[in-house]
């Protein structure tokens, strides 16, 4: 009975000792450094049972991961043809235009916006959409994907590794676009003219140090597309005369002292562009009073033409197609019938 107490005892012991071992196996063993390196971390927990106790031990592992690399491309185009001369672009053509932008690098780029500069203009482009059809995205699989909540706008919001994403926008081209052209100091009226508009893009990359772990991203600026503007400043003049004859031989056709000649002047901007302060003047050979400044008389064709006072010698715009009459009238002086036979 002595020895059977003793075993009793020896095997309490034992155990303790056990309990002891098993308890402490874990902690003890992490590596130095586990909780705050970097990579993909795991944490293994082994456990078994050995005489109805429960029994553990812990393993970690970190493996490192590739630290991503961040860069942009952006290359942008016109993508249509004008209605002028060489498929150029005259007012009121719609200007197409193409923006690809590609992750080149190996992490995800975030908020990727395009911006649209364009001075050369009187206006901005608009009417921003992303291209799905043509874009090359990842929107599925299970490695990572792009996504955009909003489809028509000039931001993605998150294009994966390889992407490409392309926007879409246009511009419609004014008349002050147009009038704007031209070089006056070589007096050139046919002129290859040209709107050049400037367009960025920025991003934004993961920072787990950030308030909303995004920081500003790669980017790319001064990516310029160029539209030909089909500039044609030009004006005609048709000059007609109407005889009224009341005096002197009425059926000779011959102006004879004191009838009246009628003289009309048809004016049309045959060009593309507004021109500005439109008159005439009349070097008339009669040896009468005459106005060499005729009034403008009527529009045939109008086309937005203004002239503040309709009575006027001057058009403040005549637009391109627009017609214009003018008119003055001549009486007859004695001199005339002597002096131009």
């Amino acid at each position: 009975m002595f020895l059977d107490n003793i075993k009793r005892i020896l095997g309490g012991m034992l155990m303790l000792s056990f309990l002891f071992v098993a308890a402490s196996a874990s902690a003890e063993d992490k590596p130095a450094g586990f909780d705050t390196a970097t990579g993909i971390k795991n944490t293994v927990t082994v456990t078994g049972t050995a005489g109805g106790v429960d029994i553990t031990d812990l393993g970690y592992e970190v493996v490192a991961v590739e630290a991503p690399t961040y860069s942009v491309t952006l290359a942008k185009e016109v993508t249509n043809t004008g209605s002028g001369t060489n498929g150029k672009f005259k007012e009121g053509d719609t200007i197409e235009y193409k923006f690809t932008v590609q992750n080149n690098g190996t992490g995800y780029l975030y908020d990727v916006t395009i911006a649209d500069d364009f001075a050369d203009a009187t206006g901005s482009v608009s009417g921003w959409a992303v291209d799905t059809t043509n874009s090359t995205l990842t929107t599925t699989g299970t490695l990572g994907t792009s996504t955009d909540a909003t489809a028509s706008d000039s931001v993605y919001d998150r294009l994966y590794p390889g992407d490409t994403v392309i926007f879409t926008a246009s511009y419609t081209v004014t008349a002050d676009d147009m009038s704007g052209q031209g070089d006056a100091d070589n007096n050139e009226t046919t002129k290859e003219n040209t709107l050049v508009n400037i367009a960025s893009v920025t991003t934004k990359k993961y920072d787990a140090t950030a308030t909303d772990n995004r920081v500003a991203g790669p980017s790319v600026t001064d990516v310029t597309a160029t539209a030909a503007l089909d500039y044609v400043a030009t004006i005609s003049i048709v000059k007609s005369a109407v005889l009224t004859e009341t005096n002197g031989d009425l059926t000779d056709d011959a102006a004879a002292a004191g009838d009246t000649i009628t003289y009309t002047y048809t004016v049309t901007n045959t060009g593309t562009v507004n021109l500005t302060d439109v008159s005439v003047t009349d070097d008339h050979g009669g040896l009468g009073t005459f106005d060499t400044t005729p009034g403008f008389k009527q529009w045939t064709t109008q086309n937005g033409s203004t002239n503040a006072d309709a009575n006027a010698d001057v058009i403040e715009i005549l637009r391109p197609g627009a017609v214009a009459v003018f008119e003055t009238t001549y009486t007859v002086v004695q001199d005339d019938i002597d002096q131009l036979q």
